[in-house]
């Protein structure tokens, strides 16, 4: 993860993010420089860095969960629920 790099604030005129002491070419917001440093949240990114299908499963439930509690759609009598999955990259 990218947690282990030294890393600096950014200077310049833009929104606030970190930038590796090293090279300079990468960058992290201080969202994804929190989730790095807390060890509760740092357990759950390893997590889901470390297995793909585990995080699509989790959020494809929490998303459709937020989708059926939270925005209103009309239905054509019962329909699948929605599913997230991982899809297959060229590399």
């Amino acid at each position: 993860m990218g947690g282990e790099s030294d890393w600096q604030w950014r200077k310049w005129n833009g929104p606030k993010q970190y930038e590796d002491k090293g090279s300079k070419t990468l960058m992290m917001l201080p969202t994804d420089m929190a989730i790095v440093k807390d060890t509760s949240f740092k357990k759950t990114a390893e997590k889901y860095a470390e297995d793909n299908d585990a995080f699509f499963s989790d959020f494809s439930a929490v998303i459709c969960k937020l989708f059926e509690l939270g925005v209103p759609f009309e239905t054509q009598g019962t329909l699948p629920r929605m599913s997230f999955r991982a899809v297959a990259t060229a590399e």
